[in-house]
């Protein structure tokens, strides 16, 4: 796993998750050989990281203290309309015009699921991800 101050070239994700087992559960599974992720505990913390760092994705939980993922997907929607957002949420429906993320993953999910959306998302060319769904 790369870590964030190595200097070696790496896809960069910043995953947003306010509960700390889960966040670590998840960003060992995100976490690849060229995959540098970058934690977050909540919606606040990841616009405050996202304001003086480069991001290649955002992986980010739904219901969170202080600013929920909602509100960050749009924050981060007008600093950065090209960069995919994966939102993981247990609330059935969440997309809409409030809500501009590229991917869903609806919990309980498998790993195999959030791998395969990461790596569909990772190749979205850059001014293609613009509030294009991809599901």
């Amino acid at each position: 796993m790369k870590t964030e101050n190595d200097g070696s070239p790496g896809k960069r994700i910043l995953l947003v998750e306010d509960e700390s087992s889960l966040r670590q559960t998840l960003k060992a599974a995100i976490a690849r050989q060229d995959r540098i992720v970058v934690e977050a505990n909540n919606g606040a913390e990841a616009f405050g990281l996202f304001a003086t760092r480069h991001f290649d994705l955002v992986v980010t939980d739904c219901v969170m203290p202080f600013v929920n993922g909602d509100e960050l997907a749009v924050r981060l929607r007008r600093l950065a309309p090209w960069l995919p957002i994966l939102m993981i949420t247990g609330v059935v429906s969440r997309r809409g015009p409030k809500n501009p993320v590229n991917a869903i993953l609806q919990k309980p999910f498998d790993y195999g699921m959030l791998e395969r959306e990461i790596i569909k998302l990772l190749s979205i060319p850059s001014n293609e991800a613009e509030l294009k769904p991809q599901n």
